[in-house]
């Protein structure tokens, strides 16, 4: 009489279905935990999903610049989906970027004008 745990059961994978359907990449969330989760969520939901539909659920939620950089690749499998992730990761860590804001060159002046 363990109709609790079946139910139970249902229960807790419908649950993961419904994180998998909208599982995005956050702000701030690294590709890294990003996949750990999505995967999880796979493996909760069908033990035994297919390579291309786990790259599926992947690829629908990553973060915007690495969807783009993915685009071009040939991704069958989960292995092809994170070593991509990782290249993309490193390159862009490696890049010399600009600052998001430039400091103002007559900052003096007008620390000058506000508060004097």
């Amino acid at each position: 009489m363990d109709y609790g745990l079946f139910g139970d059961r249902q229960k807790y994978t419908r649950r993961a279905e419904e994180q998998l359907k909208c599982r995005a990449q956050r702000s701030g969330e690294s590709t890294q935990s990003y996949i750990q989760s999505v995967l999880g969520l796979c493996q909760e939901v069908n033990p035994l999903m297919k390579e291309d539909e786990k790259v599926s659920h992947l690829m629908k939620g990553v973060a915007e610049d690495i969807y783009q950089a993915l685009l071009t690749r040939e991704i069958n499998d989960t292995a092809s989906f994170i070593k991509w992730c990782n290249y993309i990761e490193d390159m862009k860590q490696k890049r010399v970027g600009r600052p998001r804001f430039e400091r103002l060159q007559n900052q003096k002046l007008l620390k000058t004008i506000l508060y004097d």
